[in-house]
């Protein structure tokens, strides 16, 4: 139900870029936020795929191909519909967070076994037990300091083509998205997870059938989502005062829907995830066909 709520949210910010002409000022500012609170959607949803996918070279891959379709077709739209885009479409901007969390996730695994090996033998760094980080495809082990360095390099170059190639929301999107995925994770916490559902409140019940599926995850996205945001504006304020943007704060509404609904089981069978990924390109292409009949006609 989430990711239906997301693709409402995106058809609506489609129709404000598409119909800008035909539609009231106050509908394209709530299209504009409501496009705020897409995007935290489909990141969140992003960062918990990631935590369940075994394969993150196809879950690129796949987010490749579906930027370059969508890409295609606002290029054609941009050539037969009167319209122009000064950034490229935000599937980009999903792929590029995907490879920073994948970074992201080799990173801190190999420091957290480059700690262990300090620990168990007692601070030298010269092991000889194969503690290594494995990686796909091909589940090929890496030493961990080669995983740590190699983990920095693909976080800093995932950013730097999203900044360079001008990719919609770019590195605010990037880094939204690695909110979600850190709070996410439990990559340091070992403690067995209580599994008491039946006292729990009502709101516990509800986190725990979400997408958050335990209350430490959401009030850890809650804090990191509302602290980069704070800060993320300052930054702006103090070096492009003119471009601070508030409207990023309205990426917290993405929590609403987050608890309120819960996960849907998981479909992964092959047509399932061929119209997951083939929505996107089809809502453009309809709300293209609306400028085309009441813009252009």
């Amino acid at each position: 139900m989430l990711r239906v709520i997301g693709h409402i949210l995106t058809f609506i910010y489609f129709l404000a870029i598409f119909l800008s002409s035909l539609l009231p000022a106050a509908f394209l500012y709530l299209a504009d936020i409501l496009g705020v609170v897409a995007f935290a959607i489909f990141a969140l949803l992003l960062a918990r795929g990631l935590t369940y996918t075994q394969n993150i070279f196809k879950y690129f891959l796949r987010l490749t191909l579906t930027a370059f379709a969508v890409e295609l077709i606002l290029i054609l739209a941009e050539c037969y519909l009167d319209i122009s885009f000064s950034t490229r479409n935000v599937v980009f901007t999903y792929a590029a967070a995907l490879g920073f969390m994948a970074g992201l996730a080799l990173a801190l695994g190999s420091s957290y076994l480059l700690l262990i090996r300090l620990e168990t033998n007692n601070g030298d760094s010269a092991d000889p037990r194969p503690y290594f980080k494995s990686i796909q495809p091909g589940s090929y082990n890496l030493p961990p300091w080669l995983g740590l360095a190699l983990g920095i390099v693909t976080m800093a170059l995932s950013v730097y083509v999203s900044w360079r190639m001008n990719f919609i929301l770019s590195i605010y999107g990037i880094l939204l998205t690695a909110c979600f995925y850190l709070a996410l994770i439990d990559l340091f916490d070992t403690d067995p997870q209580d599994d008491d559902f039946v006292n729990r409140t009502v709101f516990a019940k509800l986190v725990r059938k979400s997408i958050f599926q335990h209350e430490k995850h959401l009030l850890r996205a809650f804090l990191l989502l509302l602290g980069f945001n704070a800060v993320y504006y300052l930054l702006e304020l103090l070096f492009y005062r003119s471009a601070a943007n508030p409207v990023y704060f309205y990426s917290l509404l993405v929590f609403v829907p987050a608890v309120l609904f819960p996960r849907a089981p998981t479909n992964n069978s092959g047509k399932m995830r061929i119209l997951r990924y083939a929505i996107f390109p089809l809502c453009l292409l309809l709300v293209a066909l609306l400028r085309y009949l009441f813009v252009l006609s």
